[in-house]
Order: structure tokens, then sequence, then C-alpha cells
């Protein structure tokens, strides 16, 4: 059984001082948790998650289709309160990511070196919301982003950040 706890909001943002981005969530048992991804963990999971996406729309790497559902989704994005962490809380960096897909939902798990985890689980609009704000925490951290599909690189160059979504 999975004994991750799902995060029911979450709020990424990149941290400048540690060179990460931070998701800090608030799980189902009202304890909030700062999650650290490193460029190489998003380096990672993010051709699985673009895979799935192609996949669940059925577009494939139809670039002109995925850009309009990529705009559709951030145009959706409605902004929510940051999620906020205070000192205590359970932090750790994620050393691994685990994913599970249906055709509906993605589920990526965070796990750390002692145990830790903490789930996610998103349809394929709020997947796109939040590859977004990777997108745009990549180009604030000056992390080279060439291995993300054109069809999101250009649609999140300009765009303001809104880091927080509910789950």
């Amino acid at each position: 059984m999975d004994k991750a706890l799902e995060l029911e909001k979450f709020t990424t943002l990149y941290i400048g001082p540690e060179d990460r981005i931070r998701v800090a969530g608030t799980r189902g048992d009202g304890s909030t948790v700062a999650l650290w991804l490193t460029r190489r963990m998003v380096r990672r999971v993010l051709p699985h998650m673009v895979a799935w996406l192609e996949r669940h729309d059925r577009a494939g790497k139809d670039a002109e289709v995925q850009s309009f559902r990529q705009q559709v989704a951030r145009a959706n994005h409605q902004p929510q309160p940051p999620v906020k962490t205070a000192p205590g809380d359970q932090a750790w960096l994620v050393d691994n990511i685990d994913l599970n897909s249906s055709p509906k939902l993605l589920r990526l798990t965070f796990k750390g070196k002692e145990g830790e985890a903490a789930a996610l689980t998103l349809t394929a609009e709020a997947a796109r919301q939040w590859l977004n704000i990777l997108h745009i925490a990549h180009q604030k951290g000056e992390w080279p982003t060439d291995d993300w599909p054109s069809w999101l690189r250009g649609e999140t160059q300009n765009s303001p950040p809104k880091e927080t979504l509910p789950n």
C-alpha cells in the first residue's frame, strides 16, 4: 500500500540561494511539507510527463495542437494563495519520483532517502499548468530549457508566474 500522503494544494517556486525548486504542499492530514527538486530530478521526470500528455491528448507530438492545449490550460489556471511552510515542517530533497498513470490521471510520488513520501495526482490540465510553472522556475534559475518541448517553451517565456495550484 502507498504510504505517501496526497498533496491537496501546492506552491512551486525557484529558490535562488538553494539553486533548487521548492514544492511546498498541504497534505491530507493538514500538515505542510517542503519538497526540494534539483534540476536533474526535473529533467528525469519531464519526458515522462510530456509523453503522458501526448498519449492522453491523442495529439501526439503535433506542436500546434499541443501548444493550443497548453495555452488553454494556462488561461484556465486560477491563482491561489501560496502554501507557506514553517520552521519545523517536514522537508526533504527528492531522491526519486515514481510515476503512475491512468488514462485520466497522472500520479507522482516524491520520495526522499529516509523513506519520506508525498504524492501529487494531476489531471491533464493540471499537469500542463504545473509544467508551465516548472518551466518558469527553470527560467528564473537560468537553467537550460532546450530539453523542454517546443510547444511548451514558446508558451511560457513571457507569462507572469502563477506558482500555486489547488489539487
